[in-house]
């Protein structure tokens, strides 16, 4: 707890840079600047399925099994032994079901516990604690979709683009996450780039894999990459390759909440060379109550920060 009230008083106080130049320091000033509707639409988990749908992406949906703000609704007699259970609205709030066993926990899980986890999840608040604007007016959800598994049944390998200016420039990929994770990064002819990626302060990086091996459709998931980006800056598009099927994973407008750790911290250089970031007047909601309720939000967490700071 006292890690959060550190990090999130230095958010809160933080003067950024004129002119950023660092990958960390562009994110910060979208985080603080940045007030365009699509970011919080395309964040939200629900509400991006329509907006792909209705981009001609609808093939790259995972089966979505069940939808709720009631937990206790939840049909477990008519969901298959693998599913994951995730809020709409948040980041991290996931349980991946294999034969009630959560693969995230590592634990066995009953449906009573479920439902409490899922009541947890909804009443979780993601933007308060890191200026996370983009999550802020979504309406909270517990979604219920496909478990998508390999040839051998495991977890699908995670391939995360990013993309500056409607271009793919980096792809993260993440394998064996439920056991000994690696998170490897390569260019888009995918030479290795040497840097680790924190999700926290003061921590290092998963290191990479050994042989990460090039999809055979690299190409494919380049071009929807790039074509799911185009309206961004920048935007992180996640996918997933299940025997050459290309799924959507997310949109991440904000990786590691803009407090992780890029070492050595040249990369951070070298990505950041990569973003030109927009003009503020153009991303902004410049609207007198817009700019008033910013405000009155602003302090109000900063008060509310200050506060719990002082309690032991």
């Amino acid at each position: 707890m006292n890690d959060m009230r550190k990090i999130s008083h230095s958010v809160y106080k933080e003067k950024l840079p004129e002119n950023p130049q660092t990958f960390t320091q562009k994110l910060r000033w979208k985080m603080k600047h940045d007030r365009r509707p699509i970011l919080t639409l395309t964040a939200d988990k629900y509400q991006v399925t329509r907006y792909l749908e209705e981009r001609g992406f609808g093939n790259l949906l995972k089966k979505l099994y069940f939808v709720t703000d009631k937990p206790d609704e939840i049909p477990f007699d008519a969901l298959p032994d693998r599913y994951v259970i995730k809020s709409n609205h948040n980041s991290g709030d996931v349980i991946i079901i294999d034969n009630n066993f959560d693969l995230v926990s590592k634990a066995p899980v009953g449906r009573e516990e479920i439902i409490s986890r899922c009541y947890n999840f909804l009443h979780k608040r993601h933007f308060n604690e890191l200026n996370e604007w983009a999550y802020q007016n979504i309406k909270p959800l517990i979604l219920i979709e496909e478990f998508l598994a390999d040839e051998k049944g495991l977890p699908e390998v995670d391939y995360k683009f990013l993309c500056f200016g409607g271009k793919p420039k980096i792809v993260e990929v993440i394998e064996n996450r439920f056991s000994d994770f690696t998170d490897s990064y390569f260019d888009m002819s995918w030479k290795p780039l040497h840097f680790t990626w924190s999700d926290w302060p003061g921590e290092k990086g998963a290191p990479a894999g050994q042989n990460v091996q090039k999809p055979s459709n690299f190409d494919e998931m380049k071009e929807i990459a790039e074509a799911l980006s185009r309206p961004f800056d920048f935007v992180r598009v996640d996918l997933y390759n299940v025997s050459g099927k290309i799924y959507f994973g997310e949109f991440t407008h904000y990786p590691a909440a803009g407090i992780g750790e890029i070492e050595p911290k040249s990369f951070d250089s070298y990505i950041g060379k990569m973003w030109t970031l927009p003009d503020r007047d153009d991303v902004r909601d410049n609207s007198f109550v817009s700019r008033l309720k910013e405000k009155f939000v602003f302090f109000r967490r900063y008060y509310a920060y200050a506060i719990t700071w002082m309690i032991p």
